[in-house]
């Protein structure tokens, strides 16, 4: 059962949360993604991955 092996503990942003201090809650607690929930609904999963693609994205364009 999926129970026995979920995260009970689960750390959640918001839409509205600041990209660094999402980034900052993976890294405080080691995790590679955290739900982005809005109304108590989830709306998306924001990932480490994600954050790379956003380095990528700013580090290429030269006018950032």
């Amino acid at each position: 059962e999926a129970r026995w092996v979920m995260t009970k503990d689960v750390r959640t942003v918001h839409p509205e949360t600041p990209a660094l201090e999402a980034a900052l809650i993976l890294r405080s607690h080691t995790i590679g993604c955290v739900p982005v929930i809005d109304d108590a609904r989830l709306i998306g999963m924001l990932t480490d991955s994600d954050f790379v693609e956003y380095a990528i994205q700013s580090l290429s364009d030269p006018g950032a």
